[in-house]
């Protein structure tokens, strides 16, 4: 007999889900940065019909350590493409970060088709980013006959083995 779910465990479980949809769609594709203002990777999340959230940290100076509160004001490039060589960009500009975010970028890339994969990244100076995967949600009056869920939560990528995240 299935034992009854208490609200709690619901939440966590809804919170989860939805974590994993936000992240599931940029670890499908694994490129490394070609600058180490980028090392801390890249993420995708909240697909909507026409858009998507995009995120990356970038490093600056070498005192700009994540927590530090050090570093300068500066502006991050982006780009979103439907290629992985980026020949066709369908998206992109720029955002600006400092320390009082911690050097985090977050941007909301719009005006994209539903249901479409693209391929997206982020350029300091002349250092690129690794390059992300991400996919936008179905039209809202769209028919959809499978819904897949990758569920993860947070963690420190370089502390350990991940190796389920190859998987999703």
């Amino acid at each position: 007999m299935p034992r009854p779910v208490d609200r709690r465990t619901l939440l966590r479980a809804t919170g989860a889900a939805t974590l994993g949809v936000a992240v599931a769609g940029s670890l499908g594709h694994v490129a490394t940065a070609s600058d180490p203002a980028f090392a801390h990777g890249v993420a995708s999340g909240d697909p909507l019909p026409n858009s998507v959230l995009l995120w990356t940290r970038v490093t600056p100076t070498p005192e700009s350590q994540p927590g530090s509160g050090v570093g300068p004001t500066v502006t991050v490039g982006w780009e979103v493409a439907a290629d992985p060589a980026f020949a066709a960009i369908v998206a992109s500009g720029s955002a600006s970060t400092g320390p009082g975010s911690d050097h985090t970028v977050k941007v909301d890339a719009t005006g994209l088709a539903p249901t479409t994969r693209y391929y997206y990244r982020f350029r300091f100076g002349t250092g690129l980013s690794a390059t992300g995967v991400t996919r936008t949600a179905p039209a809202a009056d769209a028919t959809v006959s499978r819904l897949r869920f990758g569920v993860v939560s947070c963690s420190d990528y370089r502390a350990g083995y991940f190796g389920g995240y190859r998987y999703l």
